[in-house]
């Protein structure tokens, strides 16, 4: 891992109401992590912030990876985020888990080419391989189990 990330994800999950809260499902995923020495945490807050405040709490934070918990619900601010993580952060890499990346994976790469990738079910395994490979600086998405991604400007949906 590069030395100027001080950990290797960062989890999101906004909700309708512009507040940045827990997520189960995620925090399953980051407690396997832990275990395994991936440093990861949550960015959690009380208050709605603007996109500017969340970019420069971001930039504390630094993180090698950014997994956004994405609904239907919360879609549209998923893709927001996202877009202005990418002009703060072009080398960042944006995945999307949650059950609208499981279930309309394809339709979010098309319409949102800010987002690296897609974990589609349960994302604990997943995950894992996922910052191993951007550690090593790899391409051996083709090697991951359940994911859709970007390759060669191709949209590849692995097996799950």
């Amino acid at each position: 891992m590069p030395q100027n990330y001080k950990q290797d994800i960062l989890f999101i999950f906004p909700s309708e109401d512009g507040n940045f809260i827990y997520h189960l499902g995620a925090g399953y995923i980051l407690a396997y992590l832990k275990r395994r020495s991936i440093t990861g945490s949550f960015f959690i807050s009380d208050n709605s912030l603007g996109i500017v405040d969340l970019m420069n709490q971001i930039v504390d934070i630094n993180p090698l990876v950014i997994g956004l918990t994405c609904f239907n619900s919360n879609y549209y601010l998923v893709k927001l985020i996202a877009k202005k993580l990418k002009i703060y952060f072009p080398k960042i890499k944006l995945v999307i888990g949650g059950p609208s990346a499981t279930f309309s994976d394809l339709l979010i790469m098309k319409d949102c080419p800010e987002i690296d990738l897609c974990v589609r079910r349960e994302g604990e395994e997943t995950t894992f391989q996922l910052i191993n490979n951007f550690k090593k600086d790899s391409n051996a998405l083709d090697l991951i189990e359940g994911i859709t991604f970007r390759k060669n400007k191709k949209i590849i949906q692995n097996r799950d």
